[in-house]
């Protein structure tokens, strides 16, 4: 059998990096969007009624942008307890190891 090693702290790091960009990625997407939603309502940079029809459209998209980084972020949690889950794992063994004299 390989032994194969593994740096649940290099996995922790990748993790919060990981998290960070989702962040970022967030507040990119609402300032992008905010900025769009702002024109036919406040700066009235273009109005009437392609305007609305093509913002209507902006909204529509900006929620599949939101539920894209929530998905991002979904699987940024599932990489933490999967860290967790492996460094319990591997407390244990080694542990148990620790006890059988290896």
């Amino acid at each position: 059998m390989a032994i194969s090693y593994v740096d649940s702290s290099e996995i922790k790091d990748i993790y919060n990096e990981y998290m960070s960009i989702t962040s970022e990625l967030n507040k990119e997407i609402n300032n992008f969007f905010g900025r769009l939603i702002k024109i036919p309502i406040e700066t009235k940079e273009w109005i009437g009624k392609n305007s609305a029809i093509y913002f209507t459209e902006v909204a529509f998209e900006k929620k599949q942008y939101v539920n894209f980084v929530k998905d991002l972020r979904s699987v940024g949690a599932m990489m933490k307890d999967n860290v967790v889950s492996l460094n319990d794992c591997l407390t244990e063994t080694f542990k148990n190891e620790k006890e059988k004299g290896y």
